[in-house]
């Protein structure tokens, strides 16, 4: 650990796996759902845990989504909390695509309406306190870079530097608005039409809620993505 002025510093090796999986249940609306398990210091001790669902409609170059996730995360890494806690969270997104020759561009806008339980030691006891309302906004961008002649075929491969900034709202107990930046790059393998296996780097700087800790974090990123198409309708008459 470092410190610099008031705040203290963790330097750390994390790694984070995903699965996802986006179903298009018609023309305009797609159901989505990911879940995650993410380990600290390699692959030794338990981080984190999430699952979220959400449903999504295709407006053109924009998109609108709205979601739940539930989080676990464990005393993890440095700056260990009093015990594991979950979080419900509520979300909003909207995100915008477009393309600079064949690079394609995704930008989103997420709000996020988090209850976070939190707890207190009394006399050697931790004490839960509730699940107190915050909001986070986050703003990411992605550039997916085709590096075959076509990406959408089995055996494609795709880079993908991306960033994103996270902003929270604050209470008595949690100081400063700055909350999380990440910052990387996935590499994408097509393997097959309807599944991509990634793998990725990302530094990810996270501000604990005192404002006083904060870890900088090597993440190993692992991820498979599933997409199902529509089902296509039969017409009517005939023969």
């Amino acid at each position: 650990m470092k410190s610099s002025g008031q705040q203290v510093f963790a330097d750390q090796f994390n790694v984070w796996t995903q699965a996802a999986i986006s179903w298009h249940v018609s023309e305009r609306w797609t159901l989505l759902a990911d879940g995650s398990v993410r380990r600290n210091d390699g692959f030794s001790r338990p981080m984190q845990e999430h699952i979220r669902i959400g449903m999504e409609r295709d407006l053109g170059a924009w998109s609108s989504a709205v979601g739940y996730a539930y989080f676990l995360t464990q005393p993890y890494g440095a700056f260990p909390s009093l015990t594991e806690y979950p979080e419900h969270r509520i979300w909003e997104q909207v995100v915008f695509k477009h393309r600079t020759g064949r690079i394609r561009w995704s930008h989103r806008l997420r709000a996020e309406q988090r209850f976070i339980e939190r707890y207190s030691k009394v006399e050697n006891r931790i004490v839960p306190n509730g699940f107190p309302l915050l909001y986070r906004f986050r703003l990411q961008t992605v550039a997916s870079i085709p590096l075959s002649n076509r990406e959408d075929v089995p055996g494609a491969f795709t880079l993908m530097p991306f960033g994103e900034v996270m902003l929270r709202s604050t209470d008595a107990s949690v100081m400063g608005p700055l909350d999380q930046v990440r910052a990387g790059v996935w590499c994408g393998w097509k393997c097959s039409t309807r599944a991509q296996a990634r793998i990725g780097y990302m530094f990810h700087y996270l501000v604990r809620s005192d404002d006083a800790h904060v870890e900088r974090n090597q993440t190993l990123l692992l991820s498979l993505l599933f997409e199902l198409p529509a089902k296509a309708t039969a017409k009517k008459g005939g023969t």
